[in-house]
C-alpha cells in the first residue's frame, strides 16, 4: 500500500502539455474567450514587485485602479472605459 508515482514521462521542462509556457507563442489566444467579464473573474499576473512571481488578481481590482467602475458593464469594457 501507499502512493505509487506516475509511470513514464518523468516531468521536466515541456512535459505538461496543458501548461502556459514562457516560450510558446499563441497559447493564450487559444484559450476560450469570455464574452462578458465580471468583477469576480480572476486574472494571472507576474508581480514586478516580487521578482515576477505569478499571482492572481480580480478583474475588479484592476478596474479599481483606473476608476472605471465595475467590470460588470460589458459595453464599458468594449469601449475601453474600464481598463484605460
Amino acid at each position: 500500500m501507499g502512493w505509487d508515482p506516475p509511470q513514464g514521462g518523468g516531468g521536466g521542462a515541456g512535459s505538461d502539455v496543458a501548461a502556459i509556457h514562457d516560450d510558446t507563442a499563441g497559447e493564450i489566444l487559444a484559450v476560450a474567450l469570455k464574452a462578458t467579464p465580471v468583477s469576480a473573474d480572476v486574472l494571472l499576473i507576474e508581480d514586478s514587485a516580487a521578482a515576477n512571481a505569478k499571482k492572481r488578481v480580480t478583474a475588479q481590482s484592476i478596474a479599481d485602479l483606473g476608476g472605471g467602475g465595475a467590470v460588470d458593464d460589458a459595453d464599458s469594457i468594449l469601449a475601453g472605459q474600464v481598463f484605460n
